[in-house]
């Protein structure tokens, strides 16, 4: 808000008057404003989507990053940005955002925060079972997930998939198999080939 002062003076009766005008700038009080989405759940080695603030009053000092309750620390490069996105840069665990408003020589504030959790990806421990003879078919793979979120998926040569914190696929002649991993969480590890 912008208020204006004007003053009169005279030196006697043949004397002009003068004025004098002085403009004071009032600024509001500093709005962190919110941000969107307020969480989201990814995987590691995932952007973060784009994160996007509203309802500020002021400008955007920074955005601010938090790893595993550590503390916040300032993002490089992030004033005046109202949107953001980033691959999460420690690996899994839980990120909080937020940002730095200040209106003018106010206080600055915080907008609200947002919470990422990043999930680690699965991995696939695999134990073959040969086949008893040449031409038969009664071999066996059978999977276990580690890491990530469990229960598990597993799926043999690119088929649907079968859920379990372990699975064996049986039948099977002897060849080479690959063998792919999903989590709860939709996280899918690294496929392994293993051959009986």
């Amino acid at each position: 808000t912008l208020l204006q002062y004007v003053t009169s003076s005279t030196s006697g009766s043949f004397c002009p008057t003068t004025n004098s005008t002085l403009n004071v700038t009032v600024f509001g009080t500093s709005v962190g404003g919110s941000l969107s989405p307020a969480a989201v759940t990814l995987c590691v080695g995932s952007s973060t989507g784009i994160m996007t603030l509203v309802g500020q009053k002021g400008s955007i000092i920074s955005w601010e990053r938090d790893f595993n309750s550590g503390g916040y620390a300032a993002i490089a490069g992030t004033a005046g940005l109202t949107t953001f996105s980033e691959v999460p840069p420690n690996g899994p665990g839980t990120y909080n955002y937020r940002v730095v408003v200040q209106n003018g020589p106010c206080t600055s504030t915080f907008s609200s925060f947002n919470t990422i959790t990043v999930n680690s990806l699965p991995t696939l421990s695999l134990t073959p079972s040969n086949i008893s003879c040449f031409g038969n078919t009664d071999g066996s793979i059978t999977a276990i997930g580690v890491g990530g979120t469990s229960p598990y998926q597993f799926s043999l040569n690119g088929g649907g998939f079968f859920p379990g914190t372990t699975f064996t696929f049986a039948g099977l002649s002897a060849g080479s198999y690959t063998i792919a991993i999903q989590d709860a969480g939709g996280c899918s590890g690294a496929a392994q080939i293993t051959s009986i």
